[in-house]
């Protein structure tokens, strides 16, 4: 899969819905990239827990998670 395909197949995903993904979930989605996109995930959630601080990073989550429910309700 190219990646034009991975971002085709991402794109419509917050951030918060991609950090959530696991690497089984991005290999059935993305095929043999999905761990190569689980493993750049991964780098760029590391980066942030530093730069945030884990608390930090999962009160964005569930903020961003909580504007995802009520656009979805609407």
């Amino acid at each position: 899969m190219c990646w034009s395909r991975v971002v085709d197949c991402l794109g419509i995903l917050t951030g918060a819905q991609l950090f959530s993904l696991s690497k089984d979930e991005l290999k059935a989605v993305c095929g043999d990239e999905g761990s190569r996109v689980y493993s750049q995930i991964s780098v760029q959630k590391a980066q942030i827990e530093r730069s945030y601080g884990n608390s930090e990073l999962e009160e964005i989550m569930k903020r961003r998670q909580r504007e995802v429910d009520a656009f979805t309700w609407d």
